[in-house]
């Protein structure tokens, strides 16, 4: 089986989530993304020559707000 790619806006979501709201841990059992994964997209986020990509919801966002407000 291949690897799974994910799009720029969904990685930058991510790691804006880990940055400021959520534990990588709980991030990672929740998408089913590797922790080690989120750590590579935390420390691309931190580059200051990459711009944010355009502002969209993603998967991310939705699994996340909906576990946390248990529905």
């Amino acid at each position: 089986m291949g690897r799974k790619r994910f799009s720029d806006v969904f990685e930058w979501d991510v790691a804006q989530i880990t940055q400021r709201t959520y534990r990588v841990a709980e991030v990672s059992e929740r998408l089913g993304v590797s922790q080690h994964l989120l750590y590579v997209w935390k420390r691309e986020l931190g580059k200051p020559d990459d711009p944010a990509p355009p502002l969209a919801p993603t998967r991310c966002v939705h699994v996340l707000a909906c576990s946390a407000s248990g529905t």
